[in-house]
């Protein structure tokens, strides 16, 4: 066998078979196949959206849009408690780092706002959700505190939609 007859580079390609590759290639798959495709159509075109602009994003931009919304969940009246990170030692609670794995409070988030540490909204996101879902992990959904940490986290989802939609 000759190698030149491995190599298909010389054949052209019917212009036909071309256009069907590009029409298939460009990602417009079966929608059912997809990820998203569990999700409502509205939420699935701010998901993209979101990843979209998401990758136009400095960490600056994301401080500048962000700071706000955390200092607004410092400064509401109950803020105070989800403001400092848990110390087991002062609270009594010689268990809480053996139930929650990746402590975080508000100040750390402010601060990581701060230093531009932030590269991606999604990230900023999570480190203010997880504020919150380890009060309730480590409370209880029923206690004071966890029911605190659901409305809080209602306040930050909200005004989060607002700054993500207003991009």
């Amino acid at each position: 066998g000759e190698p030149s007859s491995k190599t298909q580079r010389g054949d052209p390609t019917p212009d036909s078979e071309k256009s069907d590759k590009g029409a298939d290639g460009e990602g417009e798959g079966d929608p059912s196949s997809s990820l998203t495709s569990s999700m409502p159509k509205g939420d699935v075109e701010q998901h993209l959206l979101l990843l979209h602009k998401g990758l136009h994003l400095t960490s600056r931009t994301i401080t500048h849009k962000c700071l706000p919304i955390v200092q607004q969940l410092i400064d509401d009246p109950f803020g105070w408690v989800f403001r400092d990170a848990v110390d087991p030692v002062v609270f009594g609670l010689p268990d809480y780092f053996e139930v929650v794995k990746n402590p975080m409070h508000l100040l750390l988030v402010k601060k990581k706002l701060e230093n531009a540490v932030y590269t991606d909204m999604a990230s900023f996101e999570r480190d203010v959700k997880l504020v919150f879902e380890n009060a309730i992990l480590y409370n209880g959904e029923e206690s004071e505190v966890g029911q605190l940490a659901q409305t809080m986290m209602g306040v930050f989802e909200r005004e989060y939609k607002k700054v993500c939609e207003g991009m």
